[in-house]
């Protein structure tokens, strides 16, 4: 019987030492769990910035966007007008200077 109960008590020994090699298994996979919980917060939260970053980012070339688009229809619509005055301004000396020339061949004809 002696031989039965030290063959108990070692296979009583061998499960606890399997059962504490369990344990720790558990504990190191619980631990990693929560390492991998904590980077994938770390992620999310990243990813969350980033997400923000992009969106003003978007907003600021949306505004400058807005206001080359502003600051080319007034530049056109300056063009324009400069055109017009340098068009009328061309025709208005080409047209004095048919007169200045008039005037002076009229007096420079020989009184007959």
């Amino acid at each position: 019987m002696s031989e039965n109960s030290s063959d108990q008590r070692h296979t009583l020994d061998e499960v606890r030492e399997h059962m504490e090699g369990v344990r720790q298994t558990d504990e190191a996979i619980s631990s990693n769990m929560t390492n991998l919980g904590a980077a994938l917060q770390n992620v999310s939260r990243n990813s969350t910035a980033g997400a923000q970053v992009l969106e003003q980012m978007r907003d600021r070339i949306n505004d400058r966007d807005g206001r080359l688009e502003d600051i080319i229809h007034k530049q056109g619509t300056r063009s324009t007008a400069m055109l017009a005055v340098a068009i009328f301004l061309s025709i208005s000396a080409r047209g004095g200077w048919g007169r200045v020339r008039a005037g002076y061949m009229l007096m420079m004809q020989k009184p007959q």
